[in-house]
């Protein structure tokens, strides 16, 4: 124990940071889900590799350039 009280290697962290990794991605997609109900995606893409493609083009230029 340090002199604050903590074992060593231990930090304080913020509630649910011990959570599962599955368990937080829900709780994340919930709040997100809850703070934007009407999110869509503005990239048009027919498979996950035409997004992810359509994503790394979209940081280097604006959604509509990419949808051309």
């Amino acid at each position: 124990m340090d002199i604050s009280g903590e074992a060593a290697g231990e930090r304080a962290v913020a509630p649910g940071m011990w959570l599962p990794l599955r368990e937080r991605a829900q709780a994340i997609i919930a709040a997100l889900q809850e703070a934007y109900p009407d999110a869509r995606c503005s990239l048009d893409y027919s498979s996950p590799y035409q997004l992810l493609v359509a994503t790394v083009l979209s940081a280097q230029c604006t959604d509509e350039r990419v949808n051309q």
